[in-house]
């Protein structure tokens, strides 16, 4: 009888590290498969306030001036400039899409 048991016992466990070992070979799937989304993205970006401010004034002047308002100009459109690309070098780079 003793030895009936001890069968039994050692059938039950058994059965039960096969239908363990069959149910974790189951669940095997592989490893989870990466998908990409592309999704748009507005950025905005705060400014300085000298960099949005109006570029001034046009100097002007009479005739017999000329030559200072002419050079006056040139310094207000290389203010300009410079400040417009300051604002171009803090937009984000915007890579092409294929």
């Amino acid at each position: 009888m003793r030895s009936l048991l001890g069968l039994l016992k050692y059938w039950c466990l058994g059965c039960l590290v096969c239908l363990l070992m069959l149910g974790c070979a189951g669940m095997k799937k592989g490893p989870p498969v990466a998908e990409t989304v592309v999704l748009p993205v507005s950025k905005f970006i705060t400014l300085d306030e000298k960099l949005t401010a109006p570029c001034g004034p046009k100097a002007t002047g009479p005739l017999s001036e000329i030559l200072e308002v002419a050079a006056l100009r040139g310094i207000q459109v290389d203010d300009c400039d410079k400040r417009m690309a300051e604002i171009r070098a803090l937009q984000p780079k915007v890579e092409a899409e294929d």
